[in-house]
């Protein structure tokens, strides 16, 4: 299994792409792209119902991201997967599927799988963590790092704060977390001062310490901080602004993790306008690494 760590800087940076044309030309338009890393969807993430994909689409796959370079290979989870659930079947169809996803991934090379929390679909927050607490404990037997990711606290999810991971820590030792930018801010972490920042990073030191974050999701938000909505924006047009992904860069140890976006797009060109910026944020903190 590749090491998520195993990366020097600069930052690699990557996007979530599209599959609707095949893996194949995922690794065509990763190349386009000039990403370093990227992360998909295996399947529709809004279907239950899906086909296995044959092993040797998988390997295939797997060899030609390895041949380009394009390394960590990301998968994000389908959003029908609520492991937090009072409803029985939908548990069992998320583990269902999870194991699928968690299979295909292995094979195709993937280093990590992000997962979201799920909701406690009203039963409250402290038996939706003990479900899925529970429910994590049930998966085992994959080299695919599992990977919980911050949310904005939308609705009855859970995972809005840092402080609600620590008994995830405790009870589940092998889980890693994701940092999700846009997340954080809409969660009520204000980005744009570089105390609120220190602020979440000591928080996240604190309740997990910062070496059980694997990944960094480098998303702008068009929502208000605190707000809750999860509203994800370009980098530069939203209302966190850049520095935040600078500091993010700068941190000796957030600085060497793949850094992927998931910002709105109509077409490649968005990707290749944010890619560019987060890969000038880089640039410059690499430069300014330099002469300090």
């Amino acid at each position: 299994m590749l090491d998520i760590m195993s990366y020097n800087c600069p930052v690699r940076t990557g996007a979530h792409l599209w599959i609707g044309q095949g893996l194949s030309e995922v690794v065509v338009v990763a190349c386009r792209l000039k990403c370093q890393c990227l992360q998909i969807f295996l399947h529709s993430p809004r279907q239950w119902r899906v086909k296995k994909r044959p092993d040797c689409e998988l390997v295939s796959f797997r060899k030609a991201l390895k041949l380009q370079g394009l390394e960590p290979l990301v998968v994000h989870m389908p959003y029908l997967i609520n492991l937090a659930s009072p409803e029985g079947s939908v548990v069992s169809l998320s583990l269902k599927r999870l194991a699928l996803e968690l299979e295909e991934a292995e094979t195709a090379g993937a280093t990590a799988y992000v997962l979201h929390p799920g909701s406690h679909l009203g039963c409250g927050p402290q038996a939706g963590l003990k479900r899925l607490i529970g429910n994590l404990q049930k998966i085992s037997g994959s080299n695919v790092k599992l990977l919980l990711e911050n949310t904005a606290g939308q609705g009855q999810s859970l995972g809005r704060f840092w402080s609600g991971f620590r008994e995830i820590r405790q009870h589940c030792p092998q889980t890693g977390f994701c940092l999700d930018t846009a997340h954080a801010w809409a969660a009520g972490y204000n980005l744009t001062s570089s105390t609120g920042f220190q602020s979440m990073l000591a928080e996240i030191e604190k309740t997990l310490g910062l070496e059980y974050i694997f990944l960094v999701h480098a998303n702008g938000s068009a929502a208000v901080c605190g707000s809750g909505l999860d509203r994800h924006a370009s980098l530069d047009r939203g209302k966190i602004g850049l520095e935040v992904f600078q500091w993010l860069a700068q941190d000796k140890y957030l600085g060497k993790l793949p850094f992927i976006i998931e910002t709105p797009k109509n077409s490649l060109s968005e990707d290749r306008r944010n890619l560019k910026l987060l890969l000038r944020v880089e640039r410059q903190t690499e430069a300014g690494a330099k002469n300090g």
